[in-house]
């Protein structure tokens, strides 16, 4: 259940699989840490058919840390997509707290 269709209000998805790729654990570790600091409700999701732009950023020269976090939305390749502004909002705050968490130990720590 835990692993569905994102929904609508119950905060940003942290796609753990896609059809693509594998993300990075270290940094879907360092993702879920940083919302249970900042106290961002967080929904784990997989994507079994289809990917990301993160399939071709993984496999970058020698590997780049990717991980997939998107905002709930229904009807997404439409001209009407709904997303809740409430995820939205928490979205910018996990990938700011996120940004500021990255220094070069952290990012270092990624790929080792």
């Amino acid at each position: 259940e835990e692993h569905g269709e994102g929904k609508l209000g119950d905060g940003p998805q942290l796609i753990v699989l896609d059809g693509s790729m594998v993300p990075n654990r270290r940094l879907r570790d360092l993702v879920v840490d940083t919302a249970k600091k900042e106290k961002i409700k967080l929904q784990i999701a997989t994507m079994a058919v289809g990917g990301t732009d993160g399939g071709k950023i993984h496999t970058h020269g020698i590997g780049v840390p990717t991980i997939f976090i998107a905002i709930p939305t229904r009807y997404i390749h439409s001209q009407a997509a709904i997303l809740h502004a409430r995820d939205f909002d928490a979205t910018v705050k996990l990938i700011a707290a996120l940004l500021k968490r990255l220094d070069t130990k952290t990012v270092r720590n990624l790929t080792r």
